[in-house]
C-alpha cells in the first residue's frame, strides 16, 4: 500500500510555542498534550555547510508549521472555522513533511483537524481523521490518555452513543457563557469578548437547533464587530465572511452571499498581496454558495477568480489548489460539460497524487468514470477509471469495505452496457 496522506479528508489548522518539553494548550475546554519531540538529523558523506543548510532549512519549516498552528488557534477563537480548517490543513502538512506520517505531533495536528470540523458540523470527514489520530496516538497510549479518551468521546458523538452526555456539556458551556453575558452587561471592559460571547452562543443555539436564537445572537455579534471594526476593514472582513458562512449553514443562501459582497467591497482599494489572498476567500465562499444556488455559471465565475489568486506564486498552495480543482471540475459535471470536468479533474488528480493522497485520488478516479459514463457515454475510458479506483480502495479497505463494493457494482453495470454495444 502506498504511504496514506490525509490531506483530501481536510481542505486550507492549536499551537505549539516551544519546542521542547511538554506543552498542554487549552483547545476548546480540553486539554491537548504536545509530546516532547527529540529529533536529531544524521547526515552521512555530506559536507559541513550542506548539512547546515539542511538543517537551517529543517528550521524553517518547523517554523511555518508552529506559525500555521497559532493561526489556526488565532481563528478558532473568533470563531472563524472555516480558515481555522484551512491552517490546519497547512499545518498538516508541514506536519508530514517534517515529523512524518506516525509522529505524535502529526497525531495532535489531525485531532485538532478532527475538532474544527466538528465544529463545522461535518462529521463524516471529522469521524475519518479522528481514527487516524487515534492509530497515531495510540502507540503511546500513556502519554496520550487524554487526548485519546478525548477523541473516542468525540466519536461516540458521532456514532450517536455518546449524544446526551455531549448535549450536557453543550447544556454547562452555554449555562456558563450567559451567566458571563449578563456581567459584562453591568461593566462593558471587554467590547470584544462581548462580541464574541453573542458569535459562541449563536453557534451553540445552531447546534441545539434553535434556529430562531442563533440567528438573533449572530446578528447582535455582527452589529457589535462592525462597530468594533470599524477602523479594521481586515478584522472585518473575516468577520463578514464568518457570518455569510453561518447564513450559508441556515440554507440563507443570498443572505450569505450579500455578506461575501460587502466584504469585497471593505478592500476594494486595497492592492496588497494580503488583501488579494483575502479575496481568494471571499471568491471561494462566493463560488460555493452559487453552486447551493444550483446557479453554476455564476458558481463559475467566481471559482475562476478565485483559482487565478491561487495559481499565483505568492499564494500557490497544492493541497488548496487540488480542492479548488475538484470544485470546478464538479461545476463543470453538473453543467454536463464533460471534457471541461475531465480537464479539472485530471489537475486535481495531479496534485493528490504528488501529495500521495490516495483516498482523493479514488474519489476523483471514480468522478472522471462517472463523467465518461453518464456525460461522455466512453464507456471503456470510464471503466479504466473505475477499475484504478477499486485497485486503491481496495488497498485502503481490504476487499469486504462497502466502498469497494459500490465500486464492483459500477463495473458490473459498465461491462453490461459494453456488452450491449459490442
Amino acid at each position: 500500500m502506498q504511504k496514506y496522506f490525509l490531506s483530501s479528508l481536510v481542505r486550507g489548522a492549536l499551537s505549539l510555542n516551544r519546542a521542547r518539553g511538554s506543552t498542554v494548550r487549552q483547545f476548546l475546554g480540553k486539554s491537548i498534550v504536545f509530546p516532547a519531540q527529540n529529533i536529531s538529523f544524521k547526515f552521512s558523506n555530506t559536507r559541513n555547510h550542506e548539512q547546515e543548510h539542511i538543517k537551517e532549512r529543517i528550521g524553517r519549516e518547523a517554523s511555518i508549521f508552529k506559525a500555521l498552528m497559532n493561526e489556526g488557534q488565532s481563528h478558532m477563537s473568533r470563531g472563524r472555522y472555516d480558515d481555522a480548517e484551512q491552517s490546519f490543513i497547512k499545518a498538516l502538512e508541514k506536519s508530514l513533511q517534517i515529523f512524518g506520517e506516525e509522529n505524535q505531533v502529526t497525531g495532535i495536528t489531525l485531532y485538532s483537524l478532527g475538532n474544527v470540523m466538528m465544529l463545522k458540523g461535518d462529521k463524516g470527514r471529522a469521524k475519518q481523521v479522528y481514527e487516524r489520530a487515534i492509530k497515531i496516538l495510540s502507540k503511546d497510549p500513556e502519554k496520550n490518555k487524554e487526548n485519546l479518551a478525548n477523541i473516542k468521546k468525540a466519536l461516540y458523538t458521532i456514532a450517536g452513543e455518546g449524544h446526551t452526555e455531549a448535549a450536557q456539556d453543550i447544556s454547562q458551556k452555554k449555562e456558563a457563557l450567559l451567566k458571563e453575558l449578563e456581567e459584562m452587561k453591568k461593566s462593558h471592559n471587554d467590547e470584544a469578548r462581548f462580541a464574541n460571547i453573542h458569535a459562541i452562543l449563536g453557534n451553540i443555539y445552531l447546534k441545539e437547533g434553535n434556529l430562531q436564537e442563533a440567528l438573533a445572537y449572530k446578528q447582535t455579534a455582527l452589529g457589535l464587530f462592525e462597530k468594533l471594526y470599524k477602523a479594521d476593514p481586515k478584522s472585518l472582513f473575516y468577520v463578514l465572511n464568518e457570518h455569510g458562512n453561518f447564513l450559508r449553514d441556515l440554507k440563507r443562501f443570498k443572505d450569505a452571499i450579500v455578506m461575501y459582497f460587502k466584504s469585497i467591497d471593505l478592500i476594494a482599494n486595497d492592492n496588497s498581496n494580503t488583501a488579494e489572498g483575502m479575496r481568494f476567500v471571499a471568491y471561494h465562499n462566493l463560488g460555493r454558495a452559487y453552486v447551493l444556488l444550483k446557479e453554476h455559471g455564476e458558481a463559475l465565475d467566481y471559482f475562476m477568480k478565485a483559482i487565478r489568486i491561487k495559481e499565483q506564486r505568492a499564494f500557490k498552495d497544492d493541497v488548496v489548489l487540488s480542492s479548488l480543482y475538484h470544485e470546478i471540475g464538479m461545476v463543470y459535471f453538473f453543467l454536463r460539460r464533460g471534457r471541461e470536468a475531465l480537464e479539472y479533474f485530471q489537475k486535481s488528480l495531479d496534485l493528490k497524487e504528488q501529495l500521495n493522497d490516495q483516498v482523493g485520488a479514488s474519489r476523483l478516479f471514480q468522478q472522471m468514470g462517472e463523467c465518461c459514463l453518464f456525460i461522455l457515454k466512453d464507456f471503456e475510458t470510464a471503466r479504466s477509471y473505475f477499475l484504478q479506483t477499486l485497485e486503491i480502495r481496495k488497498a485502503l479497505y481490504g476487499n469486504d469495505h462497502p466502498e469497494v463494493k459500490n465500486v464492483e457494482r459500477a463495473l458490473a453495470f459498465i461491462d453490461a452496457k459494453l456488452q450491449k454495444v459490442h
